[in-house]
């Protein structure tokens, strides 16, 4: 394999790592950053120790990570913490189990 062969298959390689990097930033559209404010909960104060209806609403994109025990609506089972991924202007509702303390 010659200097030239070798220089050919380094410079496709750095071309590749590349365009794999700038397709993610110039190909993607986003619709909004998400911030502190683009999520909203309701009821704004837990009760401790009882499995209440919870509603997340998204202004825009996020997922987001729930530490609770959570009722999965679809099998009816407890589960220990979720992650929730909402879209722009979604909203889901969780039934889950709020506690006292910090959380850990």
């Amino acid at each position: 394999m010659g200097v030239r062969s070798r220089s050919g298959i380094a410079l496709l390689l750095v071309t590749v790592m590349i365009s794999a990097l700038l397709g993610g930033c110039l190909f993607t559209e986003e619709e909004g950053e998400a911030n502190a404010s683009s999520l909203t909960v309701s009821p704004e104060v837990f009760e401790a120790g009882v499995f209440q209806q919870v509603e997340l609403s998204a202004k825009a994109s996020m997922s987001v990570f729930v530490p609770y025990l959570v009722i999965d609506s679809a099998t009816g089972y407890v589960q220990n913490s979720t992650v929730v991924d909402l879209s722009s202007g979604s909203s889901v509702t969780l039934e889950m189990l709020a506690r006292l303390g910090p959380i850990a």
